[in-house]
């Protein structure tokens, strides 16, 4: 019984959060990035990627610290050598058993920049993780931005259809009326009645299209599937004007795709680095110090004793490790450099290709606002005109259906101007979140 009512306590709670959201107040572009690029997995692993660079520096940090150890052994040695000295006696060279404890201390002295490449290239490693989560957050507020205006144009286009269905239906009940005193013909209520099912057939359509795009929003948000909302009427009506040359200047400067293959590049080129300085010499400061048996006199007594040693090295012949490595070092430096290349080409055409479509939107937007005053002064003399008997009903309605149609173009070049003008401002390098 217990269980049972934690289940519909469970149940009425998440049925009562998914309402809560649909009631709230309408729902912000900016919000709804600033939710996605904050708790977004890919956002994390990117999160995580700089964590790792963090440990990967201290890493490299490390060989600038002794490495110290502590040591201890015990040997069993027989038979046990021994010395007869006329009129001394018996001695023993060494002890049966041998007894050692040390603490052992290794130094880097002097690696000629091994340990400073490391470093150089673990800290660059970090930055590149830095602006793969920048890059990340960017395609995300990306996606989140199109689903976004995709959500607002269907929800805006099944209130214009709802209206257009209601008047259809109001239309009927007229005609209907006629027809039953006459005055009207069944042509006009079947001609009607088609409207209306064509009308319903879109409607469902763009409720259909609307429900995959909450799908996807749900899934940017992690958020239950079925979660209603009421998206808040954010239309740009900036008319920002480009420049080609100077937005693309900008763009090389800023846009993520080129400072990341810049990036790469910087890190070949320090791999490259610290490859080559793999054959230079060390040099080491070795230190012991302990306690052990063996000394003579008493070789059985623990005597305190210490090693101190300097141990330089230089790598003669490494089978050409070295010399093959370099060389594929260099390729991934020139990879890098391609890389780099093809994102200047690629960036360039995408800030081309966003100007024009910016332009092409706010002509669209032009054309119908005029197209949509056009139809509502058509729509105005229709109804004057069908007060005074001089067209039909089904005139009435072309010149309604007209004007409806108008009103979504008009939505569609509005919603298809915002969203242009966001891709010009990815397009430049600017961020959405």
């Amino acid at each position: 019984m217990n269980f049972n009512k934690s289940i519909f306590i469970v149940m009425f709670f998440s049925i009562a959060s998914i309402q809560i959201f649909a009631q709230a107040d309408s729902v912000s572009l900016e919000s709804l990035i600033k939710l996605v690029v904050t708790n977004y997995p890919s956002v994390n692993e990117g999160i995580e990627n700089i964590n790792s660079s963090d440990f990967k520096i201290n890493l490299a940090k490390s060989n600038y610290l002794p490495d110290v150890a502590l040591n201890g052994s015990y040997t069993r040695l027989g038979p046990v050598s021994e010395i007869n000295f006329p009129g001394l006696g018996l001695f023993q060279l060494y002890p049966a058993n041998n007894y050692n404890a040390s603490i052992d201390v290794r130094q880097n002295l002097y690696d000629f920049g091994k340990t400073s490449s490391k470093l150089d290239l673990a800290i660059q490693d970090k930055e590149l993780a830095k602006l793969n989560v920048e890059q990340i957050k960017q395609k995300l507020s990306l996606i989140t931005m199109n689903t976004f205006y995709n959500m607002l144009y269907l929800q805006e286009a099944i209130q214009i259809k709802e209206e257009q269905i209601k008047t259809l239906n109001d239309h009927l009940t007229f005609v209907q009326k006629k027809l039953a005193t006459g005055s009207s013909t069944n042509y006009e209520v079947l001609a009607t009645q088609v409207r209306i099912t064509n009308a319903e057939s879109q409607k469902t359509d763009l409720e259909s299209a609307y429900s995959i795009q909450s799908s996807i929003l749900n899934s940017l948000l992690n958020n239950p599937e079925g979660t209603v909302y009421n998206l808040k009427k954010e239309i740009i009506t900036n008319n920002i004007e480009v420049d080609n040359n100077k937005d693309i200047e900008n763009a090389l400067h800023k846009r993520d795709e080129i400072n990341i293959a810049k990036q790469k590049e910087l890190i070949s080129q320090l791999n490259y680095n610290l490859i080559n300085k793999q054959d230079n010499p060390n040099l080491n400061l070795i230190l012991s110090g302990g306690y052990k048996n063996g000394y003579i006199p008493d070789l059985n007594k623990l005597t305190a004793n210490f090693v101190a040693s300097l141990q330089f090295s230089f790598p003669l012949f490494d089978a050409f490790r070295t010399k093959n490595s370099l060389l594929i070092a260099q390729t991934s430096i020139n990879s890098s450099k391609y890389e780099t290349d093809i994102a200047k080409r690629n960036i360039t055409n995408e800030v081309v290709e966003s100007n024009i479509n910016l332009k092409s939107s706010l002509k669209k937007i032009e054309q119908f606002n005029m197209q949509v005053k056009q139809a509502e002064q058509a729509l105005n003399l229709a109804q004057v005109n069908f007060k005074s008997g001089a067209i039909t009903n089904l005139d009435l309605l072309d010149a309604e259906t007209s004007f409806s149609e108008s009103e979504l173009l008009l939505l569609k070049a509005q919603i298809d101007f915002s969203i242009n003008y966001y891709k010009a401002k990815v397009a430049i390098g600017e961020k959405l979140y």
